[in-house]
């Protein structure tokens, strides 16, 4: 990751982390909170500017930057005696990014105190709202909050993965971050759910009503007239056009059926394509972690191993991914085996390579197995290991009613 794209992480991360401050004090003020926001932003860049790109005279850099940044926000902030405030938080942010150090492995991609910085401003900021009966910073607060902790799951899972994970780390990166991002997209509809289904409401109540505006309508000489105005009760879309229509009553109770049918399902959907991604991602990181961990330990005691072997390099890895993607994309293209056209050792062959993929879908060390132990793990006949035995490795012709057997 590059110094660029990690000065811009650091910056907004501290940003979030901050803002509820600002957020509140807007709100005690009346005022509108972006000035503030906007400052607090340049404090956390400059702080992170002066430790990563600042090479000579660094403290005193940092010294005129917290300065400036006090000076400016007592200066140009609207918010008369709360400016003083936000001046010590900007002065704060700045001594925060000036004494990061860039090459800490702790600290790389997101330092966790702030973690516990962020949730203790917000909260704190949210429940001086409440007390103080300032309603106009709360949802931004909470807003925050969510993107605040979206971002501390997606880096901390990022940051976990590339500090245990050794040298596998970039083979279990992209399940990982599919299982993050898939809890991002839970927590994300659990926040959004009341104004997800009046979206979808209004959508849905938006094309009944246009579907039966084409049969409202009379022509009097090219133009259209609007009927007369509805009952009390009646469904009322006179916001879409200005105009008041009269619907009979069994047009209402379809709409409202379909209205309600039409949103769940919707949401029902997105729920089972969030947990399918995560079903979906967890089995895969299943399979990378079990492949982890058989690497530890003895090989086993086995004198052969069927098929392949594995060394559990970087490089041996990359050459066995990079097979596997050359093998799938063959598969696809390969036209279905007939089963006829095989010689007897073909199909005991073809037979054990299928049992192989079966078994090694269930277990990741299947293919380290010899013939009887696979056998024994996937409830064959252990004659059939003595069949493949002789066509495998003593290279004998097998008769076709053994082979069919």
């Amino acid at each position: 990751m590059s110094r660029l794209i990690r000065f811009v992480l650091y910056s907004l991360y501290l940003l979030l982390a901050a803002s509820g401050l600002v957020y509140l004090v807007a709100g005690l003020y009346g005022s509108a909170p972006w000035a503030g926001i906007g400052m607090l932003a340049v404090a956390c860049a400059g702080g992170y500017a002066v430790s990563g790109y600042v090479k000579r005279g660094t403290a005193l850099t940092a010294v005129g930057a917290m300065l400036l940044m006090a000076a400016g926000s007592v200066i140009l902030l609207p918010f008369a005696g709360w400016n003083a405030v936000l001046a010590i938080l900007n002065v704060v942010c700045v001594i925060i990014g000036a004494r990061h150090k860039w090459n800490e492995e702790d600290t790389r991609l997101i330092d966790l105190h702030l973690l516990a910085a962020g949730l203790v401003i917000d909260a704190a900021a949210y429940i001086v709202a409440i007390l103080n009966g300032c309603e106009a910073p709360q949802p931004q607060i909470g807003y925050t909050t969510y993107a605040f902790v979206c971002v501390t799951i997606l880096l901390v899972n990022r940051r976990t993965v590339q500090l245990n994970a050794g040298g596998q780390a970039r083979r279990m990166m992209r399940s990982n971050q599919i299982l993050a991002w898939s809890f991002v997209g839970v927590f994300t509809l659990a926040v959004f759910f009341g104004p997800l289904q009046r979206w979808v409401g209004e959508m849905i109540r938006w094309a009944v009503t246009s579907f039966f505006a084409l049969f409202d309508k009379e022509d009097t000489g090219g133009t259209f007239a609007p009927t007369d105005t509805g009952a009390e009760g009646d469904l009322d879309l006179s916001y879409l056009d200005g105009d008041v229509k009269e619907w009979p009553q069994w047009v209402q109770v379809l709409s409202d059926i379909f209205l309600y049918t039409v949103t769940i399902i919707v949401v029902l959907a997105v729920i089972a394509f969030v947990i399918w991604a995560m079903v979906r991602a967890i089995r895969k990181l299943s399979v990378y972690l079990k492949d982890w961990f058989s690497t530890f330990g003895a090989a086993g005691n086995d004198e052969y191993s069927e098929e392949s072997e594995q060394l559990m390099s970087a490089q041996s890895m990359r050459e066995q991914f990079s097979e596997e993607v050359k093998r799938r994309i063959r598969k696809v293209f390969e036209r279905p085996v007939r089963w006829n056209a095989l010689t007897p050792n073909e199909r005991v062959r073809r037979v054990y390579s299928h049992i192989l993929e079966q078994e090694k879908r269930i277990s990741v060390t299947a293919e380290n197995l010899t013939p009887h132990q696979l056998c024994a793990v996937s409830e064959k006949d252990a004659e059939f290991a003595d069949i493949y035995g002789r066509v495998r490795y003593a290279e004998q012709e097998v008769s076709a009613q053994e082979a069919e057997k």
